[in-house]
């Protein structure tokens, strides 16, 4: 087992900052949604190693359109030694997140997933402040 912090190899990644969020064409997104078999499709709005970004549009037949944005986030890397300063930043990250109203469900392996759903327009907005949650002071290193 190599002992390495969850977040090391992000070292190299660059912060995230407004300009690098790649806006969803909406109407594309719920065109994609409506003609799915799930009714759902996925735009990602950042991804880096250690998390992911993004937004759910939900078409279903029986409710109008809806938004979420969903947080990926590993919580430490398959081949890492648990590390308490390590955990500790991903509970303030996901604590953050559950205060601004994100439900937290735990995705594959080492992963959870947060997601909250938004106004079509507040959709920007909550994307940047969960990517600034995540890679703020307290979140994943850079």
């Amino acid at each position: 087992m190599v002992e390495r912090s969850q977040t090391d190899a992000a070292d190299n990644e660059a912060m995230v900052k407004e300009g690098d969020l790649v806006p969803p064409d909406l109407d594309s997104l719920i065109s994609l949604a409506r003609s799915s078999e799930d009714h759902e499709a996925y735009h990602v709005v950042v991804s880096r190693r250690h998390f992911r970004v993004g937004l759910v549009v939900d078409t279903s037949l029986d409710a109008p359109i809806s938004f979420r944005v969903e947080v990926l986030l590993q919580v430490l890397a398959k081949d890492t030694q648990p590390k308490v300063a390590d955990l500790a930043r991903m509970n303030k990250i996901l604590e953050s997140l559950s205060n601004r109203g994100y439900s937290l469900g735990h995705h594959e392996s080492c992963w959870v997933t947060c997601e909250r759903e938004v106004a079509v327009d507040d959709i920007g907005k909550e994307c940047l402040e969960a990517v600034t949650i995540v890679q703020g002071k307290e979140g994943v290193k850079r």
